[in-house]
């Protein structure tokens, strides 16, 4: 009888540990959706500004969500996403002359996810943080110059800006 409470038990902690990575796996799955509506939102941005060959980047996050620099209203990002990861809306911000060219979630937890990203993700492969895992207009771009980037990325949550410098 005890040999088979032990056997359900061993199980039971199988099922919950199985289950806990397909949450995990979900949660990173929406990270990646989020991802690129940040790095699409960034890319509409930074070619809807006024003088149409000059790229601007935004400020705040909260530009993305209400951009009046044509005169009228124009909305880059649907709405202010939450980090699936962490559970709160604030992210880590990559800025280049006062201006935000990407974004990452603050989690300093280990990615499942390794390799086989989509073409657009690719530069995410091997990243040993969720934190390192950059949504810019080109985030293999923002890592690939030696000198324009902490790499890794030094984050923390009372911390959540990095500078680069002339990235762009």
């Amino acid at each position: 009888m005890l040999l088979l409470v032990a056997l359900m038990a061993v199980g039971l902690t199988r099922v919950v540990d199985v289950q806990s990575q397909a949450v995990r796996r979900d949660k990173e799955a929406e990270l990646l959706f989020i991802g690129m509506q940040f790095s699409q939102a960034l890319d509409s941005y930074s070619r809807g500004g006024p003088v149409a060959d000059r790229r601007e980047y935004p400020a705040t996050l909260d530009d993305l969500l209400v951009d009046r620099r044509g005169g009228g209203l124009r909305r880059h990002l649907r709405k202010r996403f939450t980090d699936p990861m962490t559970g709160n809306d604030q992210w880590g911000l990559v800025m280049a002359g006062g201006r935000i060219v990407a974004v990452h979630s603050l989690s300093e937890q280990r990615p499942l996810k390794q390799d086989h990203f989509e073409p657009a993700q690719a530069g995410l492969a091997s990243k040993s943080r969720y934190a390192e895992w950059l949504f810019g207009r080109d985030p293999a771009a923002l890592t690939a110059e030696p000198g324009q980037l902490v790499h890794p990325p030094q984050v923390s949550a009372s911390q959540p800006e990095r500078a680069a410098s002339s990235m762009f």
